[in-house]
Formats: C-alpha cells, structure tokens, sequence
C-alpha cells in the first residue's frame, strides 16, 4: 500500500481544528502521515496540534512565520513523503473512508488524479454538493470540460487526491487569494488521467472567516485577474473547448460585477470593464449546454440592462 501524505494547513483554527485531525486519524486507510503546517497562528492552534500529534505518530506538526494558505500548503508538500499527497483544510473534516476511496479509485484506473463530492456545512446544516457522476475516467480534455460546466466537481483542491509528480513543476501561488482556481486546471493538465466519482466524502465548512463567504462581502478587484488568467490558458490549452471556456468566464463577470453593485465600497470602473465583458461573452452562454435555460435568459438581461439586478440582493 502506498503511503498518503495528507497536508493541513492551520491558521487560527483551533474551534476546529480537533475535528479535523481526529477525521484524518480515524481514517480505514492506514498507511498515511499528517502533514500539520502551522502558518504563524496566533491562537492556541500550534498548541493543540502538538498535544494531538502525541497520540499519533503519523502527525507531523510544522510551524512558520505567516505566509498564507498557498505558502502553508507549498511548505507542506515539500515536506512530504507519500506518493500521493491530499489537502485538507483545518477547519474542514471528511469521512473516514474518503482516502481509501480516493486511492482505490486511482489504482484500479491508473489516473494520476482522484476527484470526489462534498458536503457544505453552514450554520451546522449540511448540503450536499449538486453535480452527480459515478465513477468515471477522464482525460485532461473531459474533464476541464467537466470543470467548466455549472454543476460540476469545481475547483476545490480539498476533494482530491494527487500523485506527487504533479507537484514538480506546479505550485500554488503566493499572496493571490482564489489559489485553487488558478492552480487545478494545471494539475488536471499535467495528470492527463483522472478519475471522478460523486459520492461526497468530504465536508466544507462555512463560517465568517472562510474565504468563501468574504468573497461575497466586498468585491477584490485583484483576484478576478486569476478568471482572466485562466480564461486565456485554457484557450491556449483546449482551443476545442473555446465556446465553453469563454461562457464560464460570462459567469465569472456576472459574479464579481453583482458583488461590486451590492458591495459598500463601489468600483465603477471595474464595473464598466465587467459589462463589457458580459456583452461580449453572452452570445457562448447560449452554446453551453450545461447552462440552464433559465440562466442563459437572466445571463441575457443582465448584459442588457445590468443595473436592473442592484435591486436584488
């Protein structure tokens, strides 16, 4: 068997941290070691770690100076010794199966790359993940094509399992929130196979200090460059996939321009910039199959006639 090496990168999570680590502990696969990567905490969470790395020898607690969850999680990767590596983050659990799943999954197809579903958690209510899929083989094609459609297994690095070699020439970047966004399509390039199964195995939790839930507080004009960013690879990349590609990156303007026109701290410049871009990309939104109808005609009028939504919150 294998060994698993399995990265948690910890800032200030200690409410949460215990749950995680114990989901990691109890896992059936056994064969794993729990990379802990403190990232400059400044509550109890070092300590904490290290008291639950004395009741089992696979954890391995690692501190640094704060550097963000992509330098948290590139130090941990360097310290690792598994073939295959996972992410999880601290204030997420999983389900005690999710690596023997996720494994059993890569060595009975061969792929380098292992997806599975989730759960949401917020305010102690759980939903699960919408898009459905049995176990499937992919090429890199498929599913980038997968990844682009609006109920798909997104851009999580969290519901994965990797082999290590994609790492070589790839990490995450540094000081840009939306890290995963602007890394996962590269990994799914570089492991040519991967292997998706929907069944949900690991649970995302939403709190007030998730990067989820600020994202929609206040607009950051910065990190929509990581949608243009990919936008332009990936036509590079899968210029088959142009129509779907630029229809995911309507949506991604429709997104950021609804959080500026709602957001206290209004960027009317930017705004102008996404409406232009919305014009120009809506006529793919009616190409892209996966799109609901229903969207395709909202994606419409919001192109048209875009401070119409300011009234809807």
């Amino acid at each position: 068997m294998c060994k698993i090496s399995i990265i948690v990168p910890v800032y200030n999570t200690s409410k949460y941290l215990g749950k995680c680590l114990n989901s990691l502990i109890n896992q059936t696969y056994r064969n794993i070691e729990i990379i802990v990567v403190n990232d400059g905490s400044t509550d109890d969470s070092l300590d904490l770690a290290k008291r639950i790395a004395k009741t089992d020898d696979r954890i391995k607690v690692y501190s640094k100076e704060n550097g963000g969850l992509s330098s948290a999680r590139n130090f941990g990767i360097s310290k690792t010794s598994g073939e295959y590596i996972g992410f999880v983050d601290s204030d997420d659990y999983v389900e005690e199966n999710m690596f023997e799943k996720l494994y059993g999954m890569i060595k009975s197809t061969r792929a380098k790359m292992a997806i599975c579903g989730w759960y949401l958690v917020e305010n102690e209510q759980i939903r699960k993940c919408k898009f459905k899929c049995d176990e499937v083989t992919l090429t890199d094609e498929q599913a980038i094509d997968m990844l682009l459609n609006h109920v798909s297994f997104d851009n999580f690095a969290c519901n994965k399992l990797f082999h290590w070699s994609l790492f070589i020439n790839i990490s995450f970047p540094t000081g840009q929130v939306l890290e995963d966004l602007s890394t996962i399509y590269k990994l799914i390039n570089e492991a040519k196979v991967i292997v998706v199964d929907s069944e949900p195995l690991y649970y995302y939790v939403l709190h007030s200090n998730s990067i989820t839930s600020n994202l929609y507080k206040q607009v950051d004009v910065e990190s929509f460059k990581a949608f243009e960013n990919r936008k332009d690879a990936l036509l590079k990349m899968y210029p088959k996939l142009a129509n779907k590609i630029k229809a995911n990156y309507f949506t991604a303007n429709r997104q950021y321009f609804t959080i500026s026109i709602h957001s206290n701290f209004r960027d009317k410049k930017f705004e102008k910039a996404r409406i232009k871009e919305m014009r120009k990309n809506v006529c793919y939104v009616w190409t892209d199959k996966s799109m609901p109808f229903r969207v395709k005609v909202s994606s419409t009028v919001i192109s048209i006639l875009p401070y119409l939504f300011k009234v809807r919150k």
